[in-house]
């Protein structure tokens, strides 16, 4: 429901070549993590759909993103 807490997370595969793990929603950062499981928890404001964007930044210093869509009732 909104103005539940929702925590996202990102597995890695090998964590050691992740520096950190940034999360965006509607395009606004709502957190970054520098541990694994790269936990970062927010409330949504709003209900309907979200687009959450993780941007994982490596090691050598490249990033990698992915995005997923949820929704907040």
């Amino acid at each position: 429901p909104s103005g539940s807490l929702v925590a996202l997370h990102a597995f890695a595969p090998q964590p050691e070549k992740i520096s950190q793990v940034s999360y965006y929603i509607r395009g606004a950062l709502v957190g970054t993590a520098t541990q694994p499981p790269y936990i970062v928890s927010f409330k949504p404001e709003a209900r309907g759909g979200n687009i959450v964007r993780a941007v994982a930044l490596h090691t050598d210093g490249t990033q990698e993103e992915h995005t997923s869509v949820f929704m907040v009732q």
